[in-house]
């Protein structure tokens, strides 16, 4: 009798491939197409295309309250609740930091929500306006092919690859949950290229067989294999280019979710 419910659990949760899975319709008024994805959309499903539409209030007291331990569960629900098209889970993390951005960007679209900040042009305490003209985006190559993102290694090894979607940050979380009391040194930039491994020599692994993989490659080997990756990474550059409002000089800022990032306090121009 036990195996006859294993076998009915294992068949009602079958996986279907990501190729497969129609775009999301949209489902509320005002939504609008997001152009400029770093990864030029190619790792998802032909026709998909992705909507959102500016952020609730609740929305942004949830991204003006971000810290270390919530960042990813928050940004995931807002991305979530605002977007449509695909699922949270099936979009490149790339992707995801990109739209948190566009989101930003559509949400306070008139002037008078301008960040602090203080300009190193001209040493002085100001302000900027963001953009998405602000973002310096890495973009993903156009003739990159995801279903063919394979290396062959100096050791004759034959590893396939891919980006990092958000449902592999979760494996993450759930690989330190497993192996923090056995593996205590767990290198967290190994952790994240072990996950992008899809294969080895054609075959799938577990996490921890993939971690214990390249933990224990040729540095030679290693070196390779990360110089390849490299060539396919896309995202966004942690330095925003930013106006200064006081020198009108171009000052860059570095990328950080601070709360009045996302909760700007509004100030007329006879407040500047």
């Amino acid at each position: 009798m036990a195996g006859k419910i294993v076998e009915e659990q294992q068949t009602t949760t079958k996986s279907v491939p990501l190729t497969e899975v129609q775009p999301v319709q949209p489902s509320e008024p005002n939504m609008t197409v997001i152009e400029g994805l770093p990864s030029r959309g190619a790792f998802y499903p032909k026709g998909t295309i992705i909507k959102a539409r500016p952020l609730k209030v609740i929305e942004v007291k949830k991204l003006s309250a971000l810290n270390e331990s919530n960042a990813d569960h928050i940004i995931n629900d807002v991305v979530r609740r605002a977007t449509t098209g695909i699922a949270v889970e099936d979009m490149l993390v790339a992707d995801k930091i990109y739209v948190i951005f566009w989101l930003r960007a559509n949400t306070y679209n008139e002037a008078g929500y301008a960040v602090d900040f203080h300009c190193s042009k001209c040493d002085q305490d100001s302000s900027y306006e963001f953009t998405l003209n602000n973002l310096e985006v890495k973009y993903i190559k156009e003739e990159t092919d995801p279903n063919n993102m394979t290396m062959k290694l100096a050791n004759d090894q034959t590893v396939e690859w891919t980006l990092p979607r958000v449902k592999d940050e979760r494996k993450k979380s759930k690989f330190h949950a497993s192996y923090d009391a056995i593996l205590p040194d767990i290198d967290e930039e190994l952790l994240s290229q072990a996950v992008n491994i899809k294969t080895i020599d054609g075959e799938e692994k577990n996490l921890l067989e993939k971690y214990n993989w390249i933990t224990e490659v040729s540095p030679t080997n290693y070196s390779q294999m990360v110089t390849e990756m490299e060539k396919f990474e896309c995202g966004i550059k942690p330095v925003l280019n930013v106006t200064c409002k006081k020198c009108g000089g171009t000052a860059p800022v570095a990328v950080t979710f601070r709360d009045e990032f996302f909760l700007p306090r509004y100030k007329a121009e006879s407040d500047s």
